[in-house]
This record gives C-alpha cells, structure tokens and sequence, in this order.
C-alpha cells in the first residue's frame, strides 16, 4: 500500500522559543511528523538569519520535519491566487 504524507499547518505566529517548542512537542507527542512552513515561520527567517538554523534543530530534536510552506509572501503578495479583489 502506498503512504502519503499528511503535513499540519500550526499557527506559530506571537509564539516566543520557549512556547514554540512547547507548541513542537505536543505535536510530535500527537504523532505529527510533517508540518508546514507558515507565513510567521517564513518572515521569522527572513528576519533573523539564525532563526533557520534554530528551528532546523528544534524539529529534529522532535522527529519533525517541514514538507510544504504556505503563503510565503503572505496572501496579499501571491500571485498565483484566484481570489478577485485581493
């Protein structure tokens, strides 16, 4: 039988480290093993250049890992959306 990857898209947006964490193990701890690389993760990234290596570390600690991202730009700056009036 073929397995398809199932990826959970958590809000982590206003969480500081120490709730992220929180927030990672209680997901893994729920049998999650692939999440998505929301909007708040992306612009965390782009503005501190250590924050990818962090949170790299962070789900590996976890048995985590990042399968999809979502909205990297954010929904305004999508150019690929076909949602009129946006």
């Amino acid at each position: 039988m073929k397995t398809i990857a199932v990826t959970h898209n958590f809000n982590f947006n206003g969480l500081d480290g120490k709730l992220r964490r929180f927030a990672l193990e209680e997901l893994a701890a729920a049998g999650i093993k692939h999440l998505v690389f929301s909007t708040s993760l992306i612009h965390a990234a782009m503005a501190d250049a250590n924050f990818g290596q962090e949170i790299r570390m962070e789900l590996q600690a976890f048995g985590l890992s990042f399968l999809d991202s979502h909205l990297p730009l954010g929904v305004h700056e999508v150019m690929n959306l076909p949602i009129m009036g946006v």
